[in-house]
C-alpha cells in the first residue's frame, strides 16, 4: 500500500514563534485570530448545533488562537466601548475587532483572557456568545448576570462591573434618549435607515450604563446584519425617546416596502439590513443553491482535465479543483472524494499529468483534511473488513490527503467504544502510523481519559514496536487499575527485559498490591534470564504477605540452585514468620507461605520434606 503520488509527505508544521505579543508579527496573529474568531461566529450560527462544519470552523479558530498565544501563558484583551486593547495599545480598528469589542462590551464585559487550554468544545460556546442576542424570555440585563457566573475552562471573562467596584469605572444614570434639539434634528433629518442609526449610536455609546449598553449592541447586531430588521425593531428600547423618533423609524421603514421605483436613499436602507425573509433566504441558498454550485463547477473542472488545452489552462483548472476538495473535505464527503481518488489515479497513469499532479499534491495535503473527513473516513474503516480491498484503497486514500488527516483520526477513535469497530479501527490507525511514524501515539499516552490510554497501548502493539515497553512501563504507575491491568497483560504477551525490570519495580513498590500478584506471575512467565532473581528482589522490597505468596508460588516456575535456597529459608520459617502465618489464617489467607514455599520446592526438586529438615 503506498500513497499515490511518489514521496507523498507533508511539509512540516510551522513552528509557533517566540516572539513577544507586543512584536508586529504576533499582533498580525493575533488580528488573525479575531478576524477568524468574529466570522466564524457568524458562521456558526447557520447550521445546526452537531453538524461537521461547527467543528471545523472551531477547530480552525482555536489553531489560529495557539498561534497568536505563542509561548506567552495566555492572551489578554481589554475592551474599552468599540476598541480592543492588546497589552495597553489599540488594534487596528476593523469590522471585525469594532464587532468583538462591542458585542461583549454590551454583555458587560470589560477584558477577556484567552489560554491554550480552551478546547474546540469551548471555543464554539465562546463564538456562539459573540452572537448571543436577547429575547422575549432573557434580557440583555439577564444575559449579563448569567455571564458573571459562568464558568469555562481556558477562557476567564470579567465584567465590567468588577471595575465598577474598584473605582475605575463609574456608571452614569443620564436617559441616553435625552438629546437636545440639535441632535433630535439630526436623528429626525436622516434619510437612510443607517445614517439615521448611526446617529442615534453615536449618542447612547457616551452614555455609560445598561440602557445605552443595550441599544448599543441592539444597533450593532442589526448594522452589521446579525439580527433581522423586524427583530431589531421589537427589540429596540423606543420607549426612552422622543415620540417622534419611533414615527421618523416607521416612516423609513415604509419607504423600502413594496417599492417598485427606488431611490438612491431607500436603496441603502434596504441593502444595509435584512428581514427575516431574506435571512430565511440565505439559510437556503447555503444548503441547496450551494450544492447545485458546486456539481456545475466540478463537473466543469473534469472537462478542462479531460480536455486540457496549452500550459496554463490545466494549472488553473487544478488549483480551482484544489478549492472544490477542499469544500468536500470541509464537509466530510467522503464518497464523493473517493471518487475523485479514482480519478487521480488515472491521471497518475499518464506521463503528461505528472508536473500537475504534484501541485495537486500540495494543495490536496493542505486543503482536504478536516475534523468532518477524518469523522467519515474513521466510520468507514470501522465498518469495512480489516483484510478487504475497501479497506486497502481507504488506507491508500489516507497516505494520499496525508496525516494532517491522522490527528482527527485519532480523536474519532477516542470515541470509539464498540468493540469490533475499535478493533478494525485500531489495525487501521497502525498502519498508517508505520507510515507516518508513531511519535503522537506516544504523546497520547499522556492524555487524561484511562479508555483513550487503553486503546493507544493496543495501537502501538498492533504496530509492533520493538521498545514497546520502553514507552507504555511508565502506565503501570497510572491512577486507572484498567490501565495498570493493560499494561501487565500486554507484557505478558510481548516479555522482554525491560517488561521484566518494570514488573520487578511495580511489585517492589507497594502501591497496588492486588495487581501486583498478578504482576508477579506474569513476571515469572517472561522468557529471559535473571527473573528468578528479579523476583527475589521483589519478595525483599515489598513485605506484604499476599504479595509474597504469589512470589514464593511464582519461582516454582524457576528451578536452579538459588531458586532451591531462597524456597528452603521460606519453608523453615523463623517464629517471627510463624506470627505472620497465624495472622494470615484469621485473615482466611488460602495458604501460609511455608506450605506455598514447600509447593514450589516440590515443582523444581521432587520432595520438599527431606531438603526442608537439613
Amino acid at each position: 500500500m503506498r500513497p499515490l503520488w511518489p514521496g507523498a509527505t507533508l511539509l512540516p508544521m510551522s513552528e509557533i514563534t517566540s516572539d513577544s505579543l507586543a512584536t508586529k508579527k504576533q499582533r498580525a496573529a493575533v488580528e488573525s485570530f479575531l478576524g477568524a474568531l468574529v466570522k466564524g461566529s457568524k458562521t456558526v450560527t447557520l447550521y445546526k448545533e452537531g453538524h461537521a462544519i461547527i467543528g471545523q470552523v472551531s477547530s480552525r479558530v482555536n489553531q489560529l488562537l495557539k498561534n497568536a498565544i505563542g509561548e506567552e501563558q495566555n492572551l489578554m484583551f481589554e475592551l474599552k466601548a468599540k476598541t480592543v486593547l492588546l497589552d495597553e495599545m489599540a488594534l487596528e480598528e476593523t469590522d471585525e475587532t469594532i464587532r468583538f469589542a462591542t458585542s461583549l462590551h454590551a454583555l458587560g464585559i470589560g477584558q477577556v483572557i484567552l489560554t491554550t487550554r480552551l478546547e474546540d468544545i469551548e471555543m464554539y460556546e465562546f463564538m456562539r456568545l459573540l452572537v448571543w442576542k436577547p429575547t422575549e424570555e432573557m434580557t440583555l440585563t439577564d444575559m449579563q448576570k448569567e455571564l458573571q457566573t459562568k464558568k469555562v475552562d481556558g477562557l476567564q471573562l470579567i465584567s465590567i462591573l468588577s471595575f465598577v467596584v474598584t473605582g475605575e469605572q463609574e456608571e452614569d444614570t443620564r436617559n441616553p434618549g435625552e438629546l437636545n434639539e440639535e441632535q433630535l434634528t439630526a436623528i429626525l433629518a436622516a434619510q437612510t435607515i443607517p445614517d439615521f442609526l448611526h446617529i442615534i449610536l453615536k449618542q447612547a455609546e457616551v452614555v455609560n450604563n445598561r440602557t445605552a449598553e443595550e441599544i448599543v449592541f441592539s444597533i450593532d447586531q442589526v448594522l452589521h446584519r446579525d439580527t433581522s430588521i423586524e427583530a431589531f425593531q421589537d427589540e429596540m428600547n423606543w420607549d426612552v425617546y422622543d415620540g417622534r423618533i419611533r414615527v421618523r423609524w416607521y416612516e423609513l421603514r415604509g419607504d423600502i416596502q413594496g417599492l417598485k421605483k427606488w431611490t438612491q436613499a431607500t436603496l441603502v436602507s434596504a441593502l444595509t439590513t435584512f428581514t427575516n425573509e431574506e435571512f430565511e433566504s440565505l439559510k437556503n441558498h447555503h444548503t441547496h443553491d450551494a450544492n447545485a454550485s458546486f456539481s456545475y463547477a466540478l463537473q466543469y473542472v473534469h472537462f478542462v482535465l479531460d480536455n486540457p488545452v496549452g500550459e496554463q489552462q490545466p494549472r488553473f483548472a487544478l488549483y480551482a479543483y484544489a478549492r472544490l476538495l477542499e469544500d468536500l473535505g470541509r464537509i466530510g464527503d467522503l464518497r464523493s472524494l473517493l471518487k475523485e481518488f479514482d480519478l487521480w489515479r488515472k491521471m497518475a497513469q499518464d506521463p503528461k499529468w505528472g508536473a500537475y499532479l504534484a501541485t495537486l499534491r500540495d494543495e490536496v495535503q493542505k486543503k482536504v483534511p478536516s475534523p468532518a473527513l477524518a469523522g467519515s473516513v474513521a466510520k468507514k474503516a470501522g465498518e469495512f473488513d480489516p483484510d478487504g480491498d475497501e479497506i486497502k484503497s481507504l488506507h491508500d486514500f489516507v497516505l494520499t490527503v496525508g496525516k494532517d488527516l491522522v490527528p482527527g483520526l485519532l480523536e474519532e477513535f477516542r470515541n470509539t467504544t464498540q468493540k469490533e469497530e475499535r478493533q478494525r479501527l485500531t489495525k487501521f490507525l497502525a498502519d498508517l502510523y508505520k507510515r507516518f511514524g508513531g511519535k503522537p501515539l506516544i504523546n497520547a499516552l499522556k492524555d487524561s481519559d484511562y479508555f483513550f490510554v487503553i486503546g493507544i497501548v493496543g495501537i502501538l502493539a498492533e504496530l509492533g514496536l520493538a521498545d514497546l515497553a520502553k514507552h507504555i512501563g511508565h502506565l503501570l504507575n497510572h491512577k486507572h487499575e484498567k490501565v495498570r491491568a493493560t499494561v501487565i497483560g500486554q507484557f505478558r504477551r510481548t516479555g522482554g527485559a525491560t517488561a521484566a525490570r518494570a514488573l520487578t519495580d511495580f511489585i517492589s513498590n507497594g502501591k497496588h498490591n492486588e495487581q501486583a500478584q498478578i504482576a508477579a506471575t506474569t513476571l515469572s512467565l517472561i522468557p529471559i534470564e535473571g527473573v528468578d532473581d528479579l523476583l527475589f528482589e521483589a519478595y525483599n522490597a515489598n513485605e506484604d504477605y499476599d504479595i509474597r505468596l504469589a512470589i514464593v508460588t511464582a519461582l516454582g516456575r524457576h528451578p536452579g540452585p538459588d531458586t532451591a535456597d531462597f524456597l528452603r529459608t521460606v519453608a523453615h520459617q523463623t517464629l517471627k514468620e510463624r506470627f505472620f502465618d497465624f495472622i494470615a489464617k484469621i485473615r482466611g489467607a488460602k495458604m501460609s507461605l511455608r506450605v506455598a514455599a514447600r509447593k514450589s520446592l516440590k515443582q523444581i526438586e521432587g520432595d520438599p520434606e527431606a531438603e526442608a529438615k537439613k
